[in-house]
């Protein structure tokens, strides 16, 4: 050092030496850069990422005879952004874990049983939590900066928050990474819309014991619901102003198909769900947060496979009543289901066509489900055409007596999901003609694309889609608040809806929709050969 700094390095007197020396009782340590935050930019201060703590030690002995040695900090960065990669912070995280949620002293017995004992009576300050603990945080916001989008929309994972289901075990940590991805959100401008419950066709996504206990069956999981939904209201609810209760209760009946009762009882409870949901932040939390509630309904359009015959066409309209009014006409009009389709299912149980039958609304419970929806949010796809089919058995698919029919000259995905962006705009047009004037947020529009890098598809789909929103918001005059792509990554071995790859990698549908976007949805044609 000598060498090197003489010029601004301050020589030590003789009396300042001799006053120095010897002034420290035990060699404390700092092993690695004393910062986790994950920054690329972080100065690394000339250092090489190296785990040998061990030669440290003994360089330290040999250089200052054995003194008695005190590890007071210990960790390191990591380059890495994919998990399974972060092998450095692993390895720090793994070993030294105590120095970030143990305040309490420990004392290696390195010539005895090797093993730490408590120092009695010392309580060490340790590292406060923070946001940038969560390396998946960082790689999300990375993610949607890239998008250049303003709104994010997520799920919770309600067993992960509350694995016995119910409010006697708490996962604070999994509470404080929610917080963490609307809050770190906010600060990129990014505002989260949140999903409470999103159960998919592989999983029910209930906790355990509820799932045991019968599921949506059991009406007792009504209220396990509604404290699930009062504890995130709560922790979330001063960063949070759009809220989605349930993802999709009107395609349960992939789930619950062993009968049409089955299907149609635990939509019910769905139901009953979310109005206690929606009333308790009704009355308690809207006048503080002022958020809004609703639920997400799948909501393709239907469109008769003859336009020159009658059955076809009734065979659409039925179609749209057992999918979207089903659940929209109880929320958002007579507390009660459509009469169409009670009437319906009576009348093939006159026949004796099935055994199903409608729960019937109780006049409190008609009182605690209607207007329990301050917007219609609804997940948009693909357009399906349909004709009349007579079918015979106790369930919600054979009850509707629908055929669907594939139009092979339809440009389709491989999942064979056809596009054909005029149904999303009649799709809005037939929700306020029958629910009204109401705020609609689309929570849900893409397609699978199988391409990894180069989706042109998805490219063609978003822009036509987008455009017909455009043109239910401004020729029509539907009060559309949002839109939100489906979705920003992918999983493996699923169908391919995401703009990233399941290993993060982007595809060139981002750049194409970043201009869309700052287009008002309607690209030049330097922007389409660009693309």
């Amino acid at each position: 050092m000598k060498k090197k700094l003489f010029s601004i390095l301050p020589l030590f007197s003789e009396a300042e030496k001799n006053e120095v020396r010897g002034t420290a009782d035990f060699f404390a340590f700092s092993f690695g850069p004393n910062n986790f935050k994950p920054y690329n930019t972080m100065a690394k201060m000339g250092q090489n990422v190296s785990l040998n703590l061990r030669d440290v030690l003994n360089w330290i002995k040999l250089e200052y005879g054995n003194p008695r040695i005190l590890i007071t900090e210990n960790g390191w960065f990591t380059d890495s952004h994919v998990k399974t990669e972060d092998t450095t912070a692993i390895y720090m995280m793994k070993n030294f874990l105590n120095q970030f949620s143990d305040p309490h002293l420990y004392v290696w017995n390195v010539t005895g049983n090797r093993l730490l004992h408590r120092v009695e009576g010392v309580r060490l300050k340790t590292r406060p939590a923070q946001c940038t603990d969560f390396v998946s945080v960082k790689r999300q916001l990375e993610m949607l900066a890239r998008m250049k989008v303003t709104h994010y929309r997520f799920a919770l994972d309600w067993p992960s928050i509350l694995p016995t289901g119910n409010l006697s075990t708490v996962n604070r940590q999994a509470l404080r990474y929610y917080r963490c991805v609307v809050s770190e959100g906010l600060k990129l401008n990014i505002s989260s819309m949140v999903t409470l419950y999103y159960p998919t066709h592989a999983h029910l996504g209930l906790p355990t014991p509820l799932l045991y206990s019968g599921g949506w069956l059991n009406r007792s999981t009504t209220k396990a619901f509604q404290d699930y939904a009062d504890l995130c209201f709560q922790e979330l609810g001063d960063l949070v102003k759009l809220w989605i209760t349930i993802n999709e209760p009107n395609r349960l009946s992939d789930i619950y198909d062993r009968s049409s009762n089955d299907t149609y009882w635990a939509a019910h409870h769905l139901m009953i769900a979310h109005a206690l949901a929606w009333h308790l932040y009704d009355q308690q939390y809207r006048p503080a947060q002022r958020g809004v509630v609703s639920l997400s309904l799948h909501s393709d359009w239907a469109e008769p496979a003859n336009p020159y015959a009658d059955s076809h066409w009734k065979a659409a309209e039925r179609f749209l009543q057992f999918e979207i009014a089903w659940f929209a006409e109880p929320l958002f009009k007579t507390g009660d289901y459509p009469l169409a389709m009670r009437e319906y299912i009576t009348s093939k149980n006159r026949q004796g066509l099935t055994r199903s039958a409608l729960p019937q609304f109780t006049e409190e419970e008609r009182r605690l489900v209607k207007g329990t929806a301050d917007f219609y949010a609804l997940n948009h796809f693909t357009t399906r055409f349909v004709m009349h089919e007579r079918q015979n058995g106790s369930n919600y698919d054979a009850d509707r007596d629908i055929q669907f029919l594939q139009d092979i000259t339809c440009l389709s995905s491989p999942t064979r999901l056809a596009v054909i962006p005029w149904g999303e705009r009649k799709v809005l047009k037939w929700i306020r003609r029958n629910y009204g004037d109401v705020d609609v947020y689309i929570t849900a529009s893409g397609i699978d694309d199988q391409s990894l890098e180069n989706d042109e598809l998805r490219k063609h789909y978003l822009e036509k889609y987008i455009q017909e929103a455009l043109k239910a918001y401004l020729i029509d005059k539907i009060k559309i608040k949002g839109y939100y792509v489906f979705k920003l990554t992918e999983e493996k071995s699923r169908p391919r809806f995401g703009f990233f790859t399941s290993d993060f990698k982007a595809k060139s549908s981002i750049q194409f929709y970043n201009e869309l976007i700052s287009n008002n949805g309607f690209l030049s044609e330097n922007s389409h050969e660009s693309s």
